[in-house]
């Protein structure tokens, strides 16, 4: 089911909900990573404060999803305060107990890693919920890749539509000024810039 929409932020939403639901922990999220700048985005969460969406973490105190992006495997951490892999101060800052997470790989990349969170008291994590977070970041990066495919064929399908109006136009009619606007006006659409010009 998970496979079923293409509505990459409905999915994101339903699986940390459910996941949060079945491994019982108290908050949820998903971050995306940016490479160049070191740093993970809250990009999506479940019962989290609207303050913290959205907010920057680096890659110096995520030391966990840094962890979990370069092995490429679930991480779980029964207790942050006795784990070396934990940055003490950020899993302070955020009042995390207990922490499990698991990157999204697309086409080999590792770009994002999906976090339940205990807040209330600590948890030792059973093989069995290492490997349901497994399968549920692999369904993750699958409709993620899913959802890319489909924007990039729609991108694909739009040029063509206009390559075609345009090839009409240059059949229709003599007039180089005419054609040359038009050509303008929808190339312009087309890659959704602002403005654009032929130098002759």
């Amino acid at each position: 089911a998970i496979h079923s929409s293409l509505d990459f932020a409905e999915i994101v939403q339903t699986a940390l909900r459910e996941g949060a639901s079945i491994l019982g922990t108290e908050t949820a999220s998903l971050c995306l990573h940016d490479d160049e700048a070191k740093r993970f985005r809250v990009a999506y969460g479940h019962n989290y404060p609207a303050d913290k969406l959205g907010i920057l973490v680096s890659d110096a105190d995520d030391t966990r999803g840094v962890e979990a992006m370069r092995t490429g495997d679930t991480l779980a951490i029964n207790d942050t305060h006795d784990d070396p892999r934990v940055v003490r101060e950020f899993a302070d800052a955020w009042n995390i107990k207990s922490v499990i997470c698991a990157p999204l790989v697309v086409r080999g990349r590792p770009i994002a890693v999906a976090y339940f969170n205990y807040h209330t008291a600590t948890h030792r994590f059973s093989d069995q919920e290492i490997e349901f977070v497994t399968k549920l970041a692999s369904s993750l990066s699958t409709a993620l890749e899913n959802a890319q495919l489909h924007e990039h064929e729609a991108e694909v399908a739009s040029l063509a539509q206009v390559l075609n109006e345009m090839n009409g136009l240059i059949n229709s009619t003599l007039d180089a000024q005419e054609i040359m606007q038009t050509v303008v006006e929808q190339a312009v659409a087309a890659v959704g810039v602002d403005s654009a010009m032929v130098a002759l």
